[in-house]
């Protein structure tokens, strides 16, 4: 590992380690400076209950090179893990689990492998013929069982999916992040299964597991077997029937400046939080308008306000792509909030030139009210919805004749060409 002159971003996701992350923290960063080489450390909390946001921000304060976000909402490692890339921005990515029960000092060893075999990913895997643990025996039944049934509905070549101790190239996730769907059960497996799907080379290496914490192995029970059966098939039906993760993926190989649109009659609790995530987003280049029917004041550098009067949403739109100085126009509803990859995930689309608009769904949160949930099942059901279900849940790449403006990006050339939206109707004026 000495002779490597990149960067490496190490992801820990962590639930409830309020005990201990502050002294994991300490202790990780011991063995990175130890290593010598350039690195960050991204901590997530993944909405624990306890305090282990303000003991890890607490740890991190010293240090310039560690970043502590958190979830609102405990949505799973899955999440985390993907909630921690959209902050990564080194060579290789590594994922760390915060108890620690798989020391950083063996990452070494999995550097050293990825090297030596110009492999994409390498996992540390418990099934390793060198690896040492002092393993449950119904765990390694169960583990096993597992592992054949992956192969045989992926013909995943591995052992083990499960450790929490794995290395990627950043290009390799980079491609395949986008596409993952699951956030909580089985999301190990639908990652690596695209990678092997997608021809990257994949290595297992041993480890050392120490359990810390052995009690912590009885929280897997029926349901968490089912739930993530479940999800291990849903994945199969996404990649052999729906063909999902076949959708192109074209690279970001540059970034063109964005408008962000954001049409609403006055301020709001939605809007505020509209706002408070489009300026999290990692996107170099974009500016938010926003288009209230009279003047307000709104914080931030990127933010403009553009006063419409009352006039219909479509109109406010008209207005702002005229304001609008980017390349590309985000259409945003101000009771919709993007994730931290928006910008990246549709401006790629953009890379082909025949492409004029991009759509995608609007997914209810997870930290949603039971009756907002309930809403977004209906909405996403296809015995509601028909063919338009593609509009609330990811589907297929593919053409479709409208989208709705609550998440859609479009050619400012080409709003411009056909006179923008050019309509009194409200709803509608999208279609």
């Amino acid at each position: 590992m000495q002779n490597f002159k990149g960067k490496i971003s190490v992801i820990m996701p962590a639930h409830n380690e309020a005990h201990h992350i502050a002294s994991n923290i300490r202790e990780t960063v011991r063995i990175f400076r130890e290593f010598g080489y350039n690195y960050e450390l991204i901590v997530v909390d993944d909405g624990s209950r306890d305090r282990t946001f303000e003991e890890a921000q607490e740890a991190a304060f010293p240090c310039d090179n560690i970043t502590v976000v958190k979830n609102s909402e405990n949505f799973g490692k899955g999440f985390a893990l993907k909630t921690g890339f959209q902050y990564a921005s080194g060579d290789i990515v590594i994922f760390l689990d915060a108890d620690l029960d798989l020391h950083p000092g063996q990452i070494n060893d999995l550097f050293d492998l990825m090297m030596e075999t110009e492999a994409d990913v390498v996992i540390g895997s418990k099934h390793h013929p060198h690896s040492v643990l002092n393993y449950p025996r119904g765990r390694k039944i169960i583990s096993r069982l597992y592992a054949f049934m992956l192969w045989v509905l992926f013909r995943l070549p591995l052992r083990d999916t499960q450790t929490g101790l794995k290395l990627f190239k950043y290009k390799a996730l980079e491609n395949i992040f986008p596409k993952i769907m699951c956030k909580r059960y089985a999301f190990d497996v639908e990652l690596l299964a695209n990678a092997h799907h997608l021809g990257y080379k994949i290595k297992e290496a041993p480890i050392v597991l120490t359990f810390r914490e052995p009690v912590k192995w009885g929280k897997i029970g029926w349901k968490d077997l089912y739930l993530t059966g479940n999800d291990t098939l849903a994945i199969f039906y996404r990649m052999n029937i729906l063909r999902y993760y076949d959708r192109p993926l074209h690279p970001l190989k540059e970034f063109p400046p964005v408008s962000i649109l954001i049409p609403v009659r006055g301020d709001n609790a939605h809007l505020r939080e509209c706002l408070s995530h489009c300026r999290e987003l990692n996107y170099p280049d974009y500016e938010i308008i926003v288009l209230p029917d009279s003047p307000m004041e709104l914080s931030g550098e990127r933010v403009k306000v553009v006063p419409t009067g009352p006039v219909t949403p479509s109109r406010k739109r008209d207005k702002g792509i005229k304001e609008a100085k980017g390349d590309i126009l985000a259409f945003l509803d101000d009771d919709a909030f993007p994730l931290r990859d928006w910008l990246r995930s549709g401006v790629r689309n953009f890379a082909d030139e025949e492409v004029g608009a991009v759509g995608g769904p609007a997914e209810t949160p997870d930290n949603d009210s039971p009756m907002q949930r309930a809403s977004g099942e209906v909405l996403s059901s296809l015995l509601v919805t028909g063919s338009n279900v593609y509009r609330y849940v990811p589907h297929m790449y593919r053409q479709v004749d409208d989208y709705p403006t609550s998440n859609l990006f479009a050619r400012k050339s080409v709003m411009e060409e056909i006179g923008g939206f050019a309509t009194p109707f409200w709803p509608g004026e999208d279609t």
